[in-house]
């Protein structure tokens, strides 16, 4: 939590980006991109585990009352 006004956070994020190089901003703005979207195929192929599972027991369930 931090306890500075948003007033100085954004002072504070100038002065950050002013020291950065515009190539190295791109390239913790592609690292960040990259991390988001390992992020999100994580969070894809997780959800998509779950609901296999749940259509593969609830298919089981069918059969057996067959």
């Amino acid at each position: 939590m931090s306890y500075m006004s948003s007033a100085d956070q954004e002072n504070d994020e100038q002065v950050e980006n002013e020291k950065i190089s515009p190539g190295d901003q791109i390239l913790n703005h592609l690292t960040e991109i990259r991390e988001m979207i390992a992020f999100l195929d994580f969070s894809f192929e997780r959800a998509f585990t779950f609901k296999e599972k749940s259509y593969i027991r609830d298919y089981k369930q069918h059969v057996l009352q067959i």
